[in-house]
């Protein structure tokens, strides 16, 4: 006996594939969305979170913040070549760190010694912070004066954010 095959009809096939092509496309739109705000998000910080990060301990995050390109590429650079008395600084709030936690555990407590070990801190945290003027004094001595203008503008819009 011969089999005649009848013609299927239509199947809901087209629905599926137009279905899937509308799903794509919807996730591509809300990937490009995503995308686009983190690409928007990270052109419009003033400084890369590293750099702040490498200039925080020298008290120059906000003016790493107001600074442009350049002028905070000069101020790395010129950290960079103070490098053995930064990490002498750092080594030395190190110490101090650890002294203080010894005379917290101290028995009995000796709450001189733990003023001793912060003011010691003190001492090491102002040494650093009087580097990251010296660095910055440098740089702003070389800047022309409109650029040193700028630099003043973008400190003051700087501090408008953040009140």
């Amino acid at each position: 006996m011969t089999e005649t095959s009848q013609p299927t009809p239509p199947s809901n096939r087209r629905w599926v594939k137009i279905v899937l092509v509308v799903s794509l496309a919807l996730n591509l739109a809300v990937l490009g969305v995503v995308a686009g705000g983190l690409i928007a998000r990270h052109r419009a910080m003033d400084a890369p979170p590293m750099i702040e990060r490498a200039l925080a301990p020298l008290g120059l995050r906000l003016y790493a913040r107001a600074m442009d390109a350049e002028d905070r590429r000069a101020v790395i650079d010129a950290a960079r070549d103070r490098r053995a008395d930064l990490a002498a600084g750092r080594s030395a709030l190190r110490e101090h760190f650890a002294a203080l936690a010894g005379a917290l555990r101290a028995e009995p407590f000796d709450p001189a010694a733990v003023a001793a070990a912060l003011a010691d801190q003190r001492r090491a945290a102002g040494r650093q912070l009087a580097l990251g003027q010296d660095i910055l004094v440098d740089r702003i001595a070389a800047m022309p004066r409109e650029r040193r203008l700028d630099f003043a503008a973008r400190i003051e819009a700087a501090l408008d954010r953040r009140r």
